[in-house]
């Protein structure tokens, strides 16, 4: 519904004052092109009186979808003449009914909507707010269907309607224990704003079946519609069986074009058993032995007239005794039916068979499978690539996290890039043996409104970038379900979407910056994706975001509600609270981390490194990367870190090795985080000589409780300068490095140049940077073999890089370097040392500095004397 809305640039203007959205409920009345009914007047003076008999609840709002006749001037002179009557909207140009009642919809403010037709009386709608008191209590409920009756017509066709609009109410209270029904009268139905949106915006518009595609979309979304018998919707039916014919042409087309549509959901009811899966079926069922009645009657025929009489009167019969049981089983019914009906009972079978038969032959006509079917590949696109419009007096906007603003700034003056690796996004991937594709829905449905940050997108306003919660609707963050034949199938059709998605969430201001596919490879299983802007996730949000889709697919596969808890905050939150706590202390942060950081400024230099190689390797020296460029300047440093081109290897620490540094942590009241940062300044202490190194610290600020359930890029930065000499003792160095941990995080940085400080000097300035983290998930195991495996990186910061990620069993280590600063057989002596100074520390800590280095100088230079000996395996012919 929103391409099509976006596509024809369909707009609402209002005629006369728009409603304040103040009361509860507004009753939606659309019309097209109703000048030739000469009851017009009558109708718009009905309208009045409804208003004015429900003012203190109800706007009454009628609707004009792109008339071509005279009727809109006739209802604005009528506005006109009538100060106060109704409201009235016009869509310009015609946008179907699906179309007007979802624009309007979407501009107006009321809690409820009614939606009903030009020619429909609405009887007792003050019974509806002890409904709406039960609604505002459950947030499954979608909405409520009223008792349709037809009225004001005579004759056999409209007798006849008035048996088939009673019998089919008979069937809702089959329908009442899982709160389903086939079809919510658009003539005669109550919704909740919220909900109609979200169903509205993955309609497909069609005008045959919009009814029954909506009822199926909101019951596929897992919410509830309830029958209210005491409100009833007056209709005026066609008065003959041609009218009637044509009329039952569309309502079965869209009958078979909903069910087409929805096909996945009618399955997965019939599947889990509820009523309106078996209604489908016994539908189903009932119009294939319809269509072929011709063959059927032809084939009792040729067993003979007698069989062919027998069973069809007996048929005839059944179908007596069963709409005549449906008649008498239901009081309620019975009552409102007049005598002369009880005559035409006998006859309603038949009614009933050459109707049906003649309007469900058309339908099949008539129905265009192509009209629904797309590519799963281009409507996993398609379906997204709308202007996300908002509206600046409603929607949310917010200022960004001050630690992002600039970086929002620069994405949003650049072009967006047409790659997956020039737009970062995370993935989210979770492997699915199989897929309850309604609970799946219904997972997207509830995760993407219980989280702002996935639908947020960062727009320039007046030149200065803001944060635009867009509100949720089903059709732009819907799932994607694609298929693929095989595995090498699924891995081209997944690069080349993501290509497609890449270049889309690119462009921040337009958004948006969260796409959702299922991949079904056959019997190999499925795949989910959740594609995340990786301005909205840091490393933590990803377990968040892990954690909560298992546990809400899981309660909803078993039919359960989620167990989690409403969220305290959202990133809007955060980013104001934050941003104002920067703001306010800016002079004293800024002078805390001066003081701190006084003295430390020293550029990082890779001589001594490269030094620290020889001496632990008899003077042999690693190949230097780019000697031309391993100058100690500012702009030199600068110009190579820019390039951020480098290497990564990966290896982990042993869980025997683990236990020994979580001993160590203990002994000293400390955490693994402090021993294993005090373990780099020993690493640059030992394998330089330098006495002083700089830490930096990247921070996920989650201290404050309701912080640790947010979604978003929740990162500050602090900075750990040491100084340490051959007696400092270990153990001290342990305790000092925790206690400035928890005071540096008092004093987070979250934008550098508002606290008078350089970023472009902390970084050539900065030793190590080092991102530690941990997770109660087990890690998997990365390569560890004998020698390190390096592999091309990029978008590396710093000289040396490191994420150390810390599990029940492993810790596990990415070193990041920069190549041309380090070489990979350099890089591989450096990791060597890191290791040895905790094989050391785990058998040992109560020491001084020179105690370890001698002992690792000792170590070292037997290592060699055995591995360089004439005798040695190595150098024997």
């Amino acid at each position: 519904m929103i391409e099509t809305i976006d596509a024809q640039n369909l707009k609402v203007r209002w005629v006369g004052m728009p409603p304040t959205g103040k009361k509860k409920i507004a009753l939606l009345i659309p019309q097209f092109n109703e000048q030739k009914n000469f009851e017009l007047e009558n109708r718009l003076r009905y309208f009045q009186r409804l208003a004015l008999e429900y003012r203190d609840i109800m706007d009454v709002i009628l609707i004009d979808d792109g008339s071509t006749d005279d009727s809109p001037n006739t209802i604005n002179a009528f506005c006109e003449a009538n100060p106060g009557c109704f409201y009235f909207a016009a869509v310009r140009p015609n946008a179907q009914k699906v179309g007007a009642l979802y624009l309007v919809s979407l501009v107006i403010q009321h809690q409820y909507v009614i939606l009903s037709d030009f020619d429909t009386d609405l009887v007792n709608l003050q019974a509806l707010e002890q409904y709406l008191d039960h609604a505002d209590e459950d947030d499954t409920v979608m909405g409520y269907y009223f008792r349709m009756i037809p009225f004001d017509g005579e004759g056999e066709p409209f007798l006849f309607q008035q048996l088939e609009y009673s019998f089919a109410r008979t069937y809702y209270k089959f329908h009442k224990k899982d709160h389903s029904v086939p079809v919510m009268p658009g003539a005669g139905s109550c919704f909740k704003r919220d909900k109609l949106l979200q169903v509205y915006a993955m309609h497909s518009g069609h005008r045959n079946g919009e009814d029954r595609e909506a009822t199926a979309i909101g019951l596929k979304l897992g919410f509830k519609t309830i029958y209210t018998p005491d409100i009833m919707a007056l209709t005026r039916p066609p008065q003959t069986f041609n009218a009637l014919l044509i009329q039952r042409k569309r309502w079965y087309l869209g009958y078979v074009e909903a069910v087409y549509k929805e096909r996945r959901f009618y399955t997965q009811a019939l599947l889990k058993g509820r009523s309106i899966g078996w209604r489908t079926l016994q539908d189903a069922l009932g119009v294939s032995l319809l269509l072929l009645l011709p063959l059927e009657i032809a084939l009792l025929f040729l067993a003979g007239w007698k069989v062919a009489a027998g069973i069809i009167g007996a048929t005839y019969l059944t179908s007596v005794l069963y709409y005549t049981g449906l008649f008498f089983g239901d009081a309620g019914e019975r009552k409102e039916i007049k005598q002369k009906h009880t005559t035409l009972l006998m006859l309603y079978p038949l009614f009933w068979l050459g109707l049906s038969f003649l309007a469900w032959w058309r339908a099949f006509l008539a129905f265009k499978p192509a009209e629904f079917n797309t590519s799963s590949q281009t409507r996993a696109i398609s379906s997204r690539d709308v202007l996300l419009h908002y509206d600046p007096a409603t929607a949310i906007i917010t200022e960004p996290f001050i630690g992002q603003a600039g970086y929002l700034k620069i994405l949003n003056s650049q072009v967006p890039g047409d790659t997956f690796n020039e737009t970062p996004f995370e993935d989210i991937h979770i492997f699915l043996e199989s897929v309850d594709r309604i609970a799946l829905e219904k997972t997207v449905a509830y995760f993407m409104q219980r989280h702002e940050s996935l639908r947020t997108i960062c727009p320039l306003v007046n030149g200065e970038t803001k944060l635009v919660v867009l509100p949720y609707d089903a059709q732009t963050f819907a799932v994607n379900y694609m298929e693929a034949a095989s595995a090498a199938d699924y891995a081209a059709v997944k690069k080349h979407t993501f290509l497609e998605a890449a270049a889309k969430v690119a462009d921040i201001g337009k958004g948006p910056l969260t796409y959702i596919f299922l991949f079904n490879v056959g019997k190999e299983g499925c795949n989910f994706h959740m594609l995340v802007h990786h301005l909205f996730k840091d490393k933590w949000s990803v377990k968040v975001i892990n954690d909560e889709l298992h546990a809400i697919y899981g309660a909803f596969a078993r039919g359960q509600q989620p167990p989690l808890k409403p969220l305290t905050y959202q990133l809007r939150h955060y980013c104001d609270r934050e941003n104002n706590w920067q703001t306010i202390n800016a002079a004293s942060i800024g002078a805390y981390w001066k003081n701190k950081l006084a003295g430390f400024y020293t550029l990082l230099d890779v001589v001594p490194y490269y030094e620290g190689f020889g001496r632990r390797n008899f003077g042999m020296f690693p190949k230097i990367t780019e000697p031309s460029l391993l100058y100690n300047d500012q702009p030199s440093l600068k110009k190579i870190l820019d390039r951020q081109d480098g290497a990564q290897c990966l290896f982990n620490i042993d869980s025997k090795r683990l236990q020994a540094i979580r001993e160590l942590a203990h002994h000293n009241n400390s955490s693994v985080s402090a021993v294993m940062f005090a373990t780099f300044y020993l690493l640059h202490y030992i394998y330089t000589g330098r006495h002083k190194t700089m830490l930096t610290i990247p921070i996920a600020n989650r201290s404050v409780p309701g912080y640790r359930n947010i979604i978003g890029w929740l990162l500050g930065v602090v900075y750990l300068p040491c100084k340490i000499s051959e007696m400092t003792l270990i153990d001290d160095l342990i305790s000092q490095t925790f206690m400035d941990i928890n005071d540096s995080i008092e004093h987070i940085i979250y934008e550098r140049e508002m606290l008078g400080l350089s970023e472009d000097l902390l970084i050539i300035s900065t030793d190590f940077c080092v991102n530690y983290m941990f997770t109660k998930e087990a890690a998997k195991l990365p390569y560890d073999g004998p020698g390190k495996v390096h592999l091309p990186d990029s978008n590396i910061w710093y000289g040396i890089n490191c994420q150390l990620i810390e599990s029940p069993e492993i810790l596990s280590i990415k070193w990041q370097y920069n190549t041309h600063l380090f070489s990979e057989e350099l890089t591989n002596d450096i990791i060597q040392c890191l290791e040895e100074i905790l094989q050391f520390l785990s058998t040992s800590s109560n020491c001084t500095v020179k105690e370890l280095e001698s002992h690792m100088t000792a170590s070292q230079q037997s290592l060699l004397v055995k591995q360089y000996s004439p005798l040695s395996e190595n150098n024997l012919l």
